[in-house]
């Protein structure tokens, strides 16, 4: 029998677009060495089971994982609940395939990731959070790892611990160094992609930042305004988790550490190009297309900042609400007022409630165990109860909180193929110069409808961020985000908009008789007994006008709601309580006409002239409501006649 053929391998996809990424890298090497160790040294390894839509490490290789390390659990304080609960929040399980297919895979090579379901899509994790079971597929790197650790493992399974866990282990530097100088071996192989701008882009390799350091002795640009995606993502985190032997990194650029000497990195980066040209391998990018890339999502022919803007009741709720509706369930409404914050719509550190389990727990969750889940749990167990009382002891912990704005910008960037909207309703009540801060700069968008400018932003968000799985410097809007809002002039208290915030966004006017149709109904008027609604209010404006009260002052067609002119008491409870006390409170104080008859003095007087069916405008008013009707009829006969 002779040997079996060599045949050619599948090109690989080189995943230079997608956007997901994984911080925390050392308890991700440290778990999947872990696992191949205590499996058995296998080559396919299932490692998970499902549990509420996501994954967690199976039970009985978590008894491994405690038992490979019970010298190192012993001289902590971490009981097998809370080293469990280390496990399940690792980003083996919380991390999207796709990511840690580039770091495990594309960059240190130690491991492919698939699905245990062959039928799912590798894009199938981009949305909702759900976790779908995985299996490992070993490299012979483990072998190249295994080779190091197995010459003094105990010694090495301290640094492995502190890796998985982030508890203080007793190892001597020297073996961390080794380990981190493995890796980076490992990942001399990969590729990184920089985009420089829209037309030009750089791949690379490490060596061709020790390439340029060594020829230059200068700080190498790793990043740029441009947003990183694939491996250049994952990379600026090992750079970030001290992960590469030679290199470290300061904000947007990698310079050598302090303690490698340029011309020992010198002769290894020879090395690697000695060695690179052996591995017989051809350097052909794919280029990110690929079929689990979902298209982005079609852009809305509307504004991506709008404002609308008219008279009270002209309908500028109503109009938004409408046009929300392509965005289907993917919005957030929130109302300014005058003492709204930052604070309240980016988000900032506040305290939150958290609650301890039962007495014995260290456990501290931020739902109360509520009377039916005890009982429940009583039910299956009766000696629950005397073993954990539920106490619900209540303590404070602190969390960065977003607010609406950051909330639904991170389910937009996370979700390019979905439109997402943020409604602001009466956007001038509040000040709003102070409420966006220096968000407002992301206003400016280019015809994609992302930010010309993206804009730092500080620890607490980066690290909010970080929780919802985005890996961030800069933020920005993307061109799937969109915001709305409503502007009444004619509120009391205001802040006017200053000319730098509005030209950033489209202002869209609602003419008063916009939607007058809807209110062509007749209703009991007082002493004008029944009279249509729509003629008494253009009369009413027509009024106001001509005693000079301004157009923003007016009553557009839907100040009184449609639905209500149908029914007689609930429309009176709305005339008088909330038409004439606007007309009392806040109309008449800008004109120096009087709106209403001599003996209103106070607007007691105002409703009880109404309940007696008496005149409660000046006789001019009545003019203008018989003018318009006289109109009315003219054109409906005109009408009538061409028909």
């Amino acid at each position: 029998m002779f040997p079996k053929e060599v045949t050619d391998f599948k090109k690989v996809e080189l995943k230079l677009a997608i956007k997901s990424s994984i911080p925390n890298l050392k308890p991700l090497l440290s778990i999947v060495f872990t696992l191949w160790k205590v499996t058995g040294e296998l080559g396919n390894l299932s490692f998970s089971e499902s549990q509420d839509n996501k994954i967690v490490i199976k039970k009985e290789i978590k008894d491994e994982i405690k038992n490979y390390f019970q010298n190192e659990l012993e001289k902590t304080s971490l009981d097998e609940n809370e080293f469990s609960e280390i496990l399940d929040e690792n980003n083996l399980v919380k991390s999207q395939i796709e990511a840690l297919q580039v770091s495990l895979g594309l960059i240190w090579r130690v491991s492919n990731v698939v699905f245990e379901d062959e039928k799912l899509n590798f894009s199938s994790e981009r949305q909702g959070g759900i976790r779908h079971k995985k299996i490992l597929k070993f490299t012979k790197v483990m072998d190249q790892l295994d080779l190091l650790i197995s010459i003094k493992e105990e010694e090495f399974k301290k640094v492995l611990f502190y890796w998985l866990t982030d508890k203080e282990s007793d190892f001597e530097d020297i073996f961390q160094e080794k380990l981190i100088k493995a890796f980076t071996h490992f990942s001399e192989e990969a590729i990184f992609r920089l985009q420089i701008d829209k037309e030009t882009d750089i791949k690379f390799m490490l060596n061709g930042i020790y390439q340029q350091i060594t020829d230059h002795n200068s700080r190498i640009d790793i990043a740029t305004g441009i947003e990183p995606k694939g491996s250049l993502r994952i990379l600026q985190n090992i750079l970030k988790d001290n992960l590469n032997y030679f290199l470290q990194k300061d904000s947007k650029q990698t310079h050598l550490k302090s303690a490698v000497n340029v011309a020992s990195l010198n002769e290894y980066s020879e090395r690697i190009n000695n060695y690179l040209p052996l591995t017989n391998v051809k350097l052909e990018i794919i280029e990110p297309q690929d079929q689990n890339e979902p298209l982005p999502a079609e852009k809305i022919d509307k504004p991506y900042n709008r404002i609308i803007y008219g008279a009270p009741g002209t309908g500028k709720s109503f109009l938004l609400n409408q046009d929300r509706k392509d965005f289907q369930e993917n919005f957030k409404r929130v109302t300014f007022y005058p003492n709204y914050t930052y604070s309240q719509f980016i988000g900032t550190y506040k305290p939150i409630p958290i609650y301890k389990e039962h007495l014995e727990s260290h456990r501290f969750t931020k739902d109360i165990i509520k009377s039916e889940d005890i009982n429940r749990l009583n039910e299956i167990n009766e000696e629950y109860k005397d073993f954990y009382p539920i106490v619900n002891e209540t303590s404070i912990t602190y969390e960065y909180v977003p607010g609406p704005f950051l909330k639904i910008l991170v389910e937009a960037i996370k979700d390019p193929t979905k439109n997402y909207l943020l409604i602001i309703e009466e956007i001038n009540r509040a000040q709003v110069s102070t409420v966006f801060g220096d968000i407002f700069q992301l206003l400016d968008r280019d015809e994609n409808g992302k930010s010309e400018y993206a804009l730092t932003i500080s620890n607490d968000m980066k690290n909010y961020l970080r929780r919802e799985e985005l890996e961030l410097d800069e933020i920005y809007l993307p061109g799937n985000f969109y915001i709305w809002a409503t502007m009444n002039s004619a509120d009391q208290g205001v802040f006017p908009l200053d000319t730098a915030f509005k030209r950033r966004w489209d202002f869209q006017y609602l003419h008063l008789n916009d939607g007058e149709r809807l209110i062509e109904k007749e209703v009991e008027i007082g002493y004008l007994s029944k009279k249509n609604w729509n003629n008494f209010r253009k009369a009413l404006n027509d009024f106001l006008s001509n005693v000079g009260v301004r157009e923003d002052k007016l009553i557009g067609p839907f100040f009184i709601n449609p639905n209500i002119l149908d029914n007689p008491i609930k429309f009176q409870e709305q005339l008088k309580n909330k038409l004439f006390m606007y007309l009392y409170d806040d109309v008449n104080k800008f004109t120096t006409t009087k709106l209403f008859v001599q003996d209103v003095v106070k607007f007691s007087d105002l409703l009880d002239i109404y309940n007696n069916n008496e005149p409660i405008f000046d006789s001019l008013f009545d003019d203008k409501l018989k003018l318009i009707e006289e109109e009315k009829e003219k054109n409906e006969g005109n009408e009538s006649i061409e028909e």
